[in-house]
């Protein structure tokens, strides 16, 4: 019998009245040993399946009902992302690797664009790459967000589950494209100061402020490996394709990188996004996952620390649900050793039941197992409120006058910038364009009687081994609710079966102020 122990890599999106859930990896156990090792089974696969969760009735994390979508069409992906077009009424799968669960002999496709209409008559996924998608190079891990009809996809690098001419090791591309969903057309853009080659951020598209928007990325890793600090925030105006940044004052989060974030109108003419989670840099040999919450209050640039914490957990995703209400889906959870943070380290089982749901409050700042549709609408909290009373609502100066403009006002309505057409020559996303590579070592393995090997991505864990197995599973990993009664899910492809190395988890300490 295999039981779930964790969702991660997924990406998810709210459009319309639906939280739509995508690809990732699932790993199941058998409830031997404690998670880790001593004796316990993990079992890693791929998600084959769209999931949908209906937002318009109330539910628990114990109880709600997913209704898994069938991709009849098109390949599962991991560290890829979902982009809602303008209208609001679809969204695209764009990027990410072909999880090596599924073989390591398979072989991921050129990029492509795939595309989801929200008509519950004939709602499936259709493939609407264009010429500009083929251009560009398939990536994943990069850092993603979308708003005003606009897509973001910054760097991120490409492997061999990205694509198998690159060779061994991961390449991290530079620059970001833009993809417009109404003309339907990709800017290539270039990169900005520690954004130039990085992966593994958190993006946020801000529809309140500037002329039409403003994507910004929080957090991520460098080429080199360093996690990339929120003591500054990185941000990028579409209609005049310009970088800038901005200091950060408060309770500056300590480094982080696969963490989420979602965000929301605050009713005092703020703009609250809401951080959650993410792996932080390596200490003594450990890396530990932050399980704290942070907001970063707009245009105060200042962030605030929320005194309620959670199982920390990195590689899940967060969406704004129901005016107030931020759900996170999935996550590893636990510490783990720096030299295994590239292995796929299982980590610990998700205590959030079988589906790695979470309900954040935003309202009450607190975790809940509760989603409620019927919330109140989300108002800033009181810290923040007594802090602008007492100081203003802007930083005591900007770093730019740009950033000022941009925030000066507090927009009612998003509209849609005009991107270009995309350039093939220039962007690291470009096929041909030069890419910066970090080759890490490979580890070749026999498994199963037969010549097979698994490409381990990053660094490695020398103590880890593998092997390949055709898994049906007794119990769904995924979705058991939506299953009940039913067949059980069924995962396709070779899965890795791994003895993960114990670790603790921990409750991270803060000293600084926090909201009450």
């Amino acid at each position: 019998m295999s039981y779930f122990h964790h969702k991660e890599r997924q990406a998810s999106i709210v459009a319309g009245n639906t939280l739509f859930i995508d690809g990732g990896d699932v790993t199941t156990w058998d409830r031997t040993g404690n998670g880790f090792s001593n004796g316990s089974t993990l079992t890693k696969a791929n998600d084959t399946r769209t999931y949908s969760i209906d937002l318009t009735s109330s539910w628990s994390t114990s109880d709600v009902t997913i209704t898994p979508i069938e991709k009849t069409t098109s390949l599962s992906f991991s560290s890829g992302t979902l982009w809602l077009n303008a209208s609001g009424d679809s969204f695209y799968q764009f990027d990410g690797g072909v999880s090596l669960t599924q073989g390591p002999y398979n072989v991921a496709p050129p990029s492509q664009l795939w595309s989801y209409a929200l008509n519950s008559q004939s709602s499936r996924w259709t493939n609407a790459t264009t010429p500009d998608v083929v251009k560009l190079k398939r990536i994943q891990s990069g850092t993603y967000a979308s708003g005003g009809g606009l897509g973001f996809a910054l760097g991120g690098w490409q492997s061999y589950d990205t694509d198998q001419s690159v060779g061994l090791g991961d390449h991290y591309v530079g620059g970001m494209v833009v993809f417009n969903s109404t003309s339907q057309t990709f800017t290539n853009v270039s990169s900005f100061g520690d954004y130039t080659y990085s992966s593994s951020g958190a993006g946020h598209f801000v529809s309140s402020y500037g002329p039409a928007g403003i994507f910004m990325p929080f957090g991520g890793a460098s080429m080199t490996g360093s996690v990339l600090p929120l003591d500054y925030i990185t941000m990028y105006e579409p209609t005049t394709q310009t970088w800038k940044r901005q200091r950060t004052t408060g309770d500056i989060p300590a480094p982080v990188q696969n963490a989420c974030v979602a965000g929301a109108s605050g009713d005092n003419g703020t703009y609250e996004i809401f951080l959650f989670g993410g792996l932080q840099e390596a200490k003594d040999g450990w890396r530990q996952v932050d399980s704290s919450m942070y907001i970063l209050s707009l245009p105060l640039f200042r962030w605030f620390r929320v005194s309620t914490t959670a199982v920390g957990r990195h590689r899940h995703t967060c969406s704004l649900a129901g005016h107030s209400q931020m759900v996170s889906v999935g996550g590893m959870v636990g510490t783990i050793k720096d030299s295994s943070v590239g292995s796929e380290d299982l980590g610990a089982p998700d205590p959030w039941q079988q589906q790695g749901l979470g309900i954040f409050d935003m309202n009450a700042l607190k975790w809940s197992t509760q989603y409620t549709s019927s919330a109140a609408t989300y108002t800033s909290p009181s810290t923040i409120k007594s802090y602008i009373a007492a100081s203003g609502p802007t930083p005591t100066s900007f770093d730019d006058d740009a950033i000022k403009s941009w925030f000066a006002t507090k927009n009612t309505v998003s509209s849609s910038p005009t991107a270009s057409t995309a350039s093939t020559t220039t962007s690291g996303r470009s096929v041909g364009a030069i890419v910066a590579a970090v080759v890490i070592p490979v580890v070749v393995l026999l498994a199963l009687g037969g010549l097979a090997f698994w490409l381990l991505r990053r660094r490695r864990s020398k103590r880890s081994t593998y092997h390949y197995s055709r898994t049906s599973y007794e119990e769904p990993m995924y979705a058991k609710t939506a299953y009940q009664g039913g067949s059980p899910l069924e995962l396709h492809g070779a899965s890795r079966i791994e003895e993960a190395g114990g670790a603790q988890i921990y409750e991270l300490s803060h000293e600084q102020h926090v909201l009450k």
